[in-house]
């Protein structure tokens, strides 16, 4: 069962956002995975008795629907006390020695597969697994979650680009037997 607290605090970690304006505070997911907002709308919903909105950003008429048309999902929700919980868990967890319980530790590291990583399949056979984020700290915090659950990485690199946002870290999984492991640990399977 999913730890709805952990799974949310991982999102936040990647690609979700806690946005404070005024007197809203938002918590908020934009992605193009159908899947992953979906979830995301679940575990908000497990969690805050506000309501939660969904909408559909058309990217041709630059106009948010409420019905899915298009490819890019907005997921937001205004609730006070769970954007408190989540900026405090966020904050605990880059500056503590991750220890949390398994359980959350688990669900964090799905949310956080789900907003920065990358199941990658190359040349039919080979397949590998990355994390990128611009905070090397943060990753070195998902290798040690991922050593707690016997999952030993290949190393954690550098991009450099002149673009700035393409400048990354990345940490990388290459194994076989070590993909094979995270994938079951996350519950994915490789064909899908």
């Amino acid at each position: 069962m999913l730890n709805d607290l952990g799974y949310l605090t991982g999102v936040m970690l990647g690609d979700g956002y806690l946005d404070k304006h005024k007197s809203h505070y938002a918590i908020r997911l934009e992605t193009t995975d159908k899947r992953f907002a979906e979830r995301f709308k679940e575990s908000l919903s497990r969690l805050s008795e506000n309501k939660i909105f969904l909408y559909v950003w058309d990217r041709n008429t630059h106009i948010y629907t409420r019905y899915y048309s298009m490819h890019y999902y907005c997921v937001k929700n205004y609730d006070k006390k769970l954007f408190s919980k989540l900026q405090e868990l966020k904050e605990l967890f880059l500056i503590s020695k991750c220890n949390f319980d398994i359980d959350f530790m688990l669900s964090l590291l799905i949310g956080f597969y789900e907003s920065e990583g990358c199941y990658c399949n190359y040349k039919n056979n080979y397949y590998y697994i990355s994390f990128t984020n611009k905070n090397k700290n943060l990753l070195d915090k998902i290798s040690a979650i991922l050593s707690k659950f016997g999952i030993q990485i290949s190393g954690i690199y550098f991009t450099e680009s002149k673009n700035e946002h393409w400048a990354n870290w990345h940490l990388y999984i290459y194994r076989q037997n070590e993909v094979e492991k995270f994938l079951n640990l996350i519950g994915e399977n490789k064909n899908e």
